[in-house]
């Protein structure tokens, strides 16, 4: 497999999870929407760093997509060391591992930041880990 097949079912499989959390926070009426909550982390008001609307979407997309593709290289390399697997079980078992790392990243982005944006953390996590298993199905096809 290519660095070219990598990243693009990693940015593929990006915007299919980016697409399943919008439309579950749409459902569950939560304005909670990934990108623009990242973009919200990036230089907030109340910290010393300013940076303009735009450039923080920019940067919060950038960020978004580049950990999707480094997540899609993980899943090629996970796929290695369990070929027997089938892709229902590869996507169960990557799904749930970078779902614990999304969470976990998550937590700690919103522990460490001095304002964060409010959204109430069961649910925000929860869709996130729930996104991160479409991410996984998304790159098992893919790959």
């Amino acid at each position: 497999m290519n660095l070219g097949s990598i990243i693009f079912a990693g940015i593929a499989a990006t915007v299919a999870m980016t697409i399943f959390t919008d439309l579950a926070f749409r459902l569950l009426n939560r304005p909670y929407y990934v990108l623009q909550v990242l973009a919200d982390m990036a230089g907030s008001q109340s910290t010393s760093v300013k940076i303009e609307s735009l450039v923080k979407l920019i940067l919060a997309i950038v960020v978004h997509f580049s950990i999707g593709v480094l997540f899609a290289y993980g899943y090629r390399s996970f796929a290695v060391w369990v070929p027997d697997w089938s892709t229902l079980m590869q996507g169960l078992a990557y799904g749930a591992f970078i779902g614990v790392i999304a969470v976990g990243g998550w937590t700690v982005c919103f522990d460490i930041h001095p304002h964060p944006p409010y959204v109430y953390m069961p649910v925000y996590l929860t869709i996130i880990g729930l996104g991160h298993f479409v991410l996984a199905y998304a790159l098992a096809g893919l790959l």
